[in-house]
């Protein structure tokens, strides 16, 4: 279907098509938004398992001071655009390089481990890439799926049945203990397999299961919702700004911040920039922004100032979400309503809105 403008369309209706095309927008409308919280709620879920999984090899975590297993980057292959592990965790010493892959709920075992192995394919055909990023040659590469407790029975059960290379560390986050799962009676044969980690230590203090304190090293990943990003850097830019007596940015000073942001160590700055036009794109378009120099047009050397509601961090996130929810649901409901609306026009007989493409 060709796009239309709504409100150019609706002109277009009688009165009783219009009441019959916004009680559809209507019921959209509710349904997008709950389907954006949700979105947005399962970001949130997954970001809260990456950083239990990740604060043991901080550089003062437990992990990370007892075996020399430190996390080194956040999605590792992000410049790739495949199939991503959520983080990379390496030794210097062993030459071990351990990505990670988290999953915050599991409806269906087979598709998230084979999402993994899929993705332990393609890293493992890249590693010229990843020995770049750590800057040293990797001896060894091993492969972790970590999921919330409750899903980790179905997911070792398949594991096991498929006797696949991945291993399997289970988050009990309502104890604070990261785990991993041994999945058969002979070790050797485990590491062999790739079920249990080379690292005897590792594997050790992993089985007895290690404290994850529930930190927030990690704000947010490079490909976490829109909305968690703006969330989370809004507040921070807002402080920025206040320090220097300042109301207006650039898109350079979103770039300083993320420089500074500790779990973006290792991005390269170009993924940087473009996470920066990513994020100005999505405040603007979602009116978190204001564009203070129209007239301008390269991004880089725009002005804008803060939109939302000045005050607590908790006043600042909570009007991001309600302005980014917003645009975002009356934009798809639109799209959505006029779509169901054309088709039951089409039953009537009534011309489709492709008919109408060339009057707008």
């Amino acid at each position: 279907m060709q796009r239309v403008d709504f409100k150019t369309y609706e002109k277009t209706l009688t009165e009783p098509e219009k009441r019959r095309l916004n009680e559809i927008l209507g019921d959209e409308l509710r349904a997008q938004k709950d389907i954006i919280n949700s979105n947005i709620s399962r970001d949130r879920e997954h970001l809260r398992l990456v950083n239990f999984a990740a604060g043991p090899f901080l550089f003062r975590g437990t992990l990370g001071a007892a075996t020399g297993y430190f996390l080194v980057r956040v999605e590792p292959l992000l410049k790739l655009g495949i199939k991503n592990f959520d983080v990379a965790i390496y030794n210097r010493e062993s030459k071990v390089i351990v990505l990670v892959e988290c999953k915050s709920s599991i409806t269906k075992a087979s598709e998230e481990v084979d999402h993994t192995i899929l993705a332990a394919k393609e890293a493992t055909a890249h590693k010229k890439d990843l020995d770049e990023m750590v800057g040293d040659s990797i001896g060894l590469t091993e492969f972790v799926l970590c999921t919330n407790a409750a899903y980790v029975a179905r997911v070792r059960d398949y594991v096991s049945d498929q006797d696949l290379p991945v291993c399997l560390w289970s988050a009990d986050q309502a104890t604070g203990k990261l785990l991993i799962e041994k999945q058969g009676k002979d070790t050797q044969g485990e590491i062999a397999k790739g079920r249990l980690h080379h690292d005897g230590g590792l594997t050790g203090l992993l089985i007895e299961g290690v404290d994850s304190t529930g930190v927030r090293p990690i704000l947010f990943l490079p490909s976490s919702h829109p909305c968690t990003i703006l969330e989370e850097i809004l507040p921070l830019l807002q402080l920025a700004l206040e320090k220097i007596g300042q109301t207006r940015f650039q898109m350079s000073d979103i770039h300083t911040l993320l420089k500074g942001e500790a779990s973006l160590f290792n991005v390269t700055d170009g993924e940087l920039w473009s996470l920066c036009e990513h994020i100005v794109k999505q405040g603007l378009e979602s009116q978190i922004f204001r564009d203070c120099t129209i007239s301008t047009t390269n991004l880089k050397d725009k002005e804008f100032e803060v939109a939302v509601k000045k005050g607590s961090v908790r006043t600042m996130t909570k009007d991001v979400r309600a302005k980014y929810t917003e645009f975002h649901s009356v934009k798809n409901s639109q799209e959505k309503s006029l779509e169901k609306f054309d088709a039951s026009r089409e039953n009537e007989g009534i011309k489709r809105l492709d008919d109408f493409g060339n009057q707008f």
